[in-house]
């Protein structure tokens, strides 16, 4: 089912997950989606590399999750191919029975020589909202979602002209916006007043980086935009400097005991943290939340079930 369907009627609870690195990464992420599909999610996205370089893994996964009679929708990007090679990749997903893609860029790659970040794809497109039209135009039959970044684009010169290229991906044919993790929620709903005022009728959902880890926290949030209790969390939860290398096996062991109790602490504070952003999310301009799972199902799954979080996307 299209996701932009079941939008018009309900807010949406959704994960997303990663093809694995490892090579018996599949079978224990199948497994992992076994635990999600138990929560009865909207649906499932599975991540795309740039290049494409792990399209038979999220095949894999995206077909496993479609067998499973989820919805699934797969990330799409357009770095360094053709739009011949762009329809011929996409149609095998299609014919697998996907009705939906988040059709965005893609990360500009290294030149091989220099090691310098390129400043072009590489292939047929250059930006998101021709991607979006030609593959909206070539599979009709597909709900297609544009990426927004409530705190801008890295690359985005303004938050005006960022909005005017969201505009631009509604204008291709997108039918939902799937937003970059945001833990300022007052920055999110000046962003999405900003999109409305520009035009931008379409549905958001917002993207939920579960708390779980102090380095995930700092990692996942824009310098000088940490929320006061997550920034509290981090500090009380953080353990002190570890000793010398040359301190004695009983010392060292100590501190290893005191990192897995803060760790522990962490992730329990970290797990409450995060039910209540989604909670205070649900009360703003807002259609659906989408957990990235981090391919750590069970963890995930406590946050929605103590959270009571399926009960209250409805």
């Amino acid at each position: 089912m299209k996701v932009a369907e079941i939008l018009k009627n309900k807010k949406t609870l959704s994960f997303e997950v990663f093809p694995p690195k490892e090579k018996d990464g599949i079978p224990k992420l199948q497994k992992e989606l076994d635990q999600l599909f138990q929560l009865k999610p909207d649906f499932i996205s599975c991540t795309y590399g740039a290049m494409g370089t792990n399209v038979g893994e999220s095949k894999e996964i995206c077909k496993y999750i479609v067998d499973h009679k989820v919805n699934c929708v797969t990330h799409f990007t357009c770095i360094g191919k053709t739009a011949a090679e762009l329809k011929a990749i996409f149609a095998e997903y299609v014919a697998m029975g996907l009705e939906n893609s988040l059709a965005m860029r893609g990360d500009f790659q290294k030149d091989p020589v220099t090691g310098d970040i390129k400043s072009s794809t590489g292939g047929e497109f250059e930006h998101a909202n021709q991607l979006i039209s030609f593959l909206h135009k070539e599979f009709p039959q597909i709900c297609f979602a544009a990426a927004g970044y409530p705190e801008r684009h890295l690359l985005a010169s303004s938050f005006e002209s960022d909005i005017n290229y969201l505009k631009a991906k509604q204008d291709a044919g997108a039918e939902l916006v799937m937003c970059q993790t945001c833990h300022d929620i007052p920055a999110y709903e000046k962003w999405v007043a900003q999109c409305r005022k520009a035009g931008i009728k379409l549905p958001f959902v917002i993207g939920i980086m579960p708390i779980l880890s102090r380095r995930n926290a700092i990692d996942m949030t824009i310098p000088g935009a940490i929320p006061v209790e997550l920034s509290r969390i981090v500090g009380q939860y953080s353990p002190p400097p570890p000793p010398p290398k040359s301190s004695s096996e009983e010392t060292l062991k100590q501190y290893d005991d005191l990192t897995k109790k803060y760790a522990a602490d962490f992730e329990k504070y970290g797990m409450e943290y995060t039910i209540n952003e989604v909670k205070s999310y649900l009360k703003t301009d807002l259609q659906g939340v989408h957990f990235y799972a981090l391919n750590k199902a069970e963890k995930v799954a406590k946050i929605v079930t103590d959270g009571n979080l399926v009960s209250l996307c409805k």
